[in-house]
């Protein structure tokens, strides 16, 4: 992964909204939704150099206490996608930063359909126990497709 290209954007925008965050004291995820959006139409955030042009009609990641759901539709027919959490860390003395791209997680994989759509639920492991972070969806060949955020359109 292009850290340095990643983090300011990433950062910013993740803080705003589209941030999977549960207090470190907690041992539990609240409820959490959030829209996946082409990396195509936020090349700042993804990196320009491993940014994707699949298309996506809407997409989102949800998450509960016990799971981490996926959910892509008018993607690329018949495509392995990965979902990755990746964590931020907060390398400063407040909550508001700054912070560093961490480990980047494989929550699991999932093939769409012949028209792009692919609904799935993975167990949720300790691994992404609650963090600071955020989720990207990409190719088998760490090409990055679509990212958790807010589309303004």
């Amino acid at each position: 992964m292009k850290r340095s290209v990643l983090f300011g954007a990433v950062v910013s925008m993740l803080l705003s909204a589209g941030v999977a965050y549960a207090a470190t004291s907690a041992a539990t995820w609240s409820d959490y939704r959030v829209d996946l959006v082409r990396c195509a139409d936020a090349a700042s955030i993804c990196g320009s150099a491993a940014t994707g042009t699949d298309p996506l009609s809407s997409g989102r990641v949800t998450l509960d206490k016990s799971s981490v759901s996926m959910r892509l539709r008018g993607a690329s027919p018949t495509t392995l996608y990965r979902l990755i959490f990746v964590q931020l860390n907060n390398t400063g003395t407040l909550a508001g930063g700054p912070f560093n791209v961490g480990t980047a997680i494989l929550v699991g994989t999932a093939t769409t359909d012949k028209h792009g759509n692919v609904g799935v639920t993975y167990k949720k492991s300790a691994s992404v126990d609650p963090r600071l972070g955020f989720f990207y969806v990409a190719h088998s060949d760490a090409v990055y497709e679509f990212v958790t955020g807010i589309d303004q359109n």
